[in-house]
């Protein structure tokens, strides 16, 4: 799917059906995937908020992501997005959360290649949070920007699907 609301809605219907809500914390997406989600009639009652994590500062005071940890592996690896997605849901009460963190561009980082990203889910049966990283193709920022957006909606869809089929 390239359509965003084409997931939302398949988001929105599951968490509906469920009386659960969804938060997101994001870092190199900037609000992008949030707003996906608000553009659906009704977000707020199923979107509790996100936060726009795209410095250390933010990833450490909000998100609760250990300074050690950034320091020693950079904020773009698995453990920063797991830690993004449990910190965001335990702050804005959320039954589900989602993270990305990654390379937008328009080059390469100092320790990962251009769309390089990693995205997390948290639920709260979840004893650990799922986490999936790829490579996204893209000719620019904007471009890359969209489609990890895309591929963390279908990351989510897929998890809600999966927890829905083992209750």
């Amino acid at each position: 799917m390239n359509n965003p609301n084409s997931y939302v809605k398949k988001i929105f219907d599951f968490l509906n059906q469920r009386n659960e809500t969804v938060c997101v914390a994001e870092s190199g997406t900037g609000g992008l995937i949030s707003s996906y989600l608000t553009d659906q009639e009704g977000a707020s009652e199923f979107f509790t908020g996100g936060i726009v994590a795209y410095t250390w500062p933010v990833k450490i005071q909000q998100l609760k992501v250990p300074v050690s940890l950034l320091e020693q592996k950079g904020d773009v690896n698995a453990e920063v997005a797991q830690l993004m997605a449990k910190g965001v849901r335990s702050l804005l009460k959320a039954d589900w959360s989602l993270s990305i963190t990654g390379v937008m561009g328009p080059k390469n980082s100092e320790r990962h290649e251009l769309g390089q990203i990693f995205t997390a889910v948290d639920h709260q049966a979840f004893t650990q949070e799922e986490v999936c990283s790829t490579k996204i193709e893209g000719l620019n920022r904007t471009e890359v920007k969209r489609k990890s957006s895309l591929f963390c909606l279908d990351f989510l869809l897929s998890q809600m699907l999966k927890k829905g089929e083992l209750s």
